[in-house]
């Protein structure tokens, strides 16, 4: 017998805009996240760590409206960090189907180099001892 059940991660809408240059996010600093995105406890995120972007980048792509996302999302910040992005497969090829650029920059990437053993089981980033954070590698190569 097949079921004819309906779940919703198999139909839930996500918000994509017509072009990335429309997005006009901060690239650092800190960021309160609205509720309508991120309802958890402590909404401020902070855009110079790893896990700051990750939180407001994977909240707002699966949560956020069109107004949110143009917001939140820096577009050069978006597609530094896109194959390491734990969001749906849905919301990730509707994204991708938007701007190609995003999926050739996914598969481009190989898995070791995306670095699956830094996340633990809950999808938490842990980072290596001694290691620093995209933006502070990035911060530190700027100063010289």
């Amino acid at each position: 017998m097949t079921s004819n059940r309906v779940l919703y991660s198999n139909v839930k809408p996500y918000a994509v805009p017509a072009r990335l240059e429309d997005l006009h996010g901060p690239e650092h600093g800190l960021l309160e996240l609205p509720v309508n995105v991120y309802w958890g406890p402590n909404p401020v995120v902070d855009l110079d760590t790893d896990d700051g972007v990750d939180k407001a980048y994977q909240s707002v792509i699966q949560e956020g409206r069109i107004e949110d996302l143009v917001a939140i999302l820096n577009p050069n910040r978006l597609r530094s960090v896109w194959a390491d992005l734990l969001i749906p497969g849905r919301a990730r090829a509707a994204w991708e189907n938007r701007f190609p650029a995003l999926a050739a920059s996914f598969r481009a990437t190989p898995l070791t180099a995306r670095q699956p053993s830094t996340r633990s089981r809950n999808g938490l980033r842990k980072r290596p001892p001694g290691s620093t954070s995209r933006a502070s590698a990035a911060n530190a190569a700027s100063r010289g």
